[in-house]
């Protein structure tokens, strides 16, 4: 099992002139195995930070007026993951896990006071394997899948007391469109969705994914039936499931089939954004996610001109022998390399208030050769398409460079360690986090433009 819960890539970074270094914070610590973590509350206007080295914790409590208003110095217990949490009421609550342990460790940061305090709660059994962490804004959520039940447990943690837990089984066929076949058998593929981190393209090439809104968690799921978006919404509160299927373009009911067809959909705010690929068309649809009412709708041949893209389409990856990205020539090709992937659609706000979506596919291949370990391969294909949020026309011109893409700049001269660093929102702007091997140091950046949160 996979969890893919990619936030952003580390070394993420943006031009010196593209930001605000607003606080560098001393530290010490050195070596290049430091972590840092990000816990937000519901409203974006409070961030705890969490430094980790070895078995030792930092805590930086960030408001929203771009200052450090608390610290705390803790210890990491022996064998202890990190998980999530949230904050409510200005009191912070992190969950913790030990391998093979039944229980979670809840640590509570009190920042008014400059408090800590510990409990623990029974925690899953050995037969359910862990899927995902979310924050739920006010209260934290823990998701394992019991492969052998075809059950669904979801574990909701409000602070100061176990959690509440409802169970769902699936019926079989709905429990195989969790998993993708893996290098030895199935593996289990849902990310979660963060709209308040940043979010990469593998994470938006998984198939099935979960959104927690208030006391409901969402899974979404696109291999269940091909054109078709099957959402389950699991009340906390009530305990009670929703089933109910938002229909795009039904690809098992055309008078056609098409032996080369690839779709997905993100949620964002209240929209659901869809796309599909087969060997003849592009699609793109925006959907109101409450009614599943359709909004706007895009479509491409492929002997056409990709009219609707504000980038160049680029190709990276292993194949075709080249290691930079190039530019694909025509829609044909860009419909080839969408159906051999995992399709794929990822919405977020640009600097200019428009909405870009990321628009592609992701492949990863596990390569096996003889006195080699295994490793993996990653081919992706993107362009961007940018629509007004209130219009959702399509806006011509030339796209701007997303933060993604604005990677390289600041990285080439500050040492980051690989799980060092975060991009997150606070107060509407983009912050992002990152610990400075050179200086020792905690920094933090603001980007112009605003975060969409």
């Amino acid at each position: 099992m996979r969890s893919l819960l990619l936030l952003c890539a580390l070394t993420l970074a943006v031009s010196v002139s593209a930001q605000e270094k607003f606080i560098e914070e001393p530290v010490g610590w050195r070596g290049n195995a430091l972590e840092l973590q990000v816990i937000s509350d519901a409203a974006r206007q409070q961030d705890c930070l969490l430094l980790f080295d070895g078995d030792s914790i930092r805590a930086f409590i960030l408001d929203n007026q771009k200052a450090i208003v608390r610290r705390f110095y803790f210890t990491r217990l022996r064998g202890e993951e990190f998980l999530g949490g949230f904050i409510k009421e200005g009191r912070v609550h992190a969950y913790f896990e030990s391998a093979g342990a039944a229980e979670i460790h809840e640590v509570e940061l009190i920042v008014a006071d400059g408090v800590a305090n510990d409990f623990k709660w029974p925690f899953r059994p050995h037969s359910e394997r862990a899927v995902a962490q979310l924050n739920g804004g006010d209260h934290f959520l823990s998701v394992a899948i019991n492969k052998k039940t075809d059950q669904i447990v979801i574990y909701d943690f409000r602070g100061y007391k176990p959690a509440d837990t409802l169970h769902y089984t699936f019926e079989a066929g709905l429990f195989n469109s969790l998993t993708a076949h893996g290098f030895f058998n199935r593996e289990l593929h849902i990310a979660v969705g963060n709209p308040d981190h940043w979010l990469e393209m593998g994470w938006a090439s998984a198939p099935s994914k979960l959104y927690a809104r208030g006391d409901t968690l969402y899974l979404l799921m696109n291999k269940w039936q091909k054109g078709v978006t099957a959402v389950f919404g699991f009340g906390m509160r009530t305990k009670k499931v929703v089933f109910r299927t938002i229909t795009h373009n039904n690809a098992a009911t055309l008078s056609m089939p098409h032996p080369r067809y690839e779709d997905n959909s993100m949620l964002l705010d209240n929209r659901l954004y869809f796309v599909s690929a087969d060997e003849l068309r592009l699609y793109v649809q925006i959907r109101d996610f409450a009614s599943g009412a359709l909004l706007k709708e895009f479509s491409v041949r492929g002997d056409e001109d990709l009219s609707l893209r504000n980038t160049p389409v680029v190709v990276e990856g292993p194949h075709h022998y080249y290691d930079h990205p190039r530019a694909l020539g025509t829609t044909h090709d860009l419909l080839y390399e969408m159906t051999d992937g995992s399709a794929m659609v990822l919405p977020a706000p640009e600097d200019d208030g428009l909405m870009g979506l990321t628009i592609g596919s992701w492949k990863e291949e596990t390569v096996s050769r003889p006195g080699v370990p295994n490793y993996t391969e990653i081919h992706s294909t993107r362009f961007k398409m940018l629509v007004d949020p209130a219009t959702l026309e399509h806006v011509p011109g030339k796209a701007a460079d997303d933060i993604r893409d604005r990677i390289g700049e600041y990285g080439k001269s500050i040492k980051i360690p690989p799980q060092a660093g975060r991009l997150f929102a606070n107060n509407g702007r983009w912050v992002y986090a990152f610990y400075n091997r050179d200086t020792h140091s905690l920094e933090f950046a603001m980007f112009p433009g605003s975060s969409g949160r």
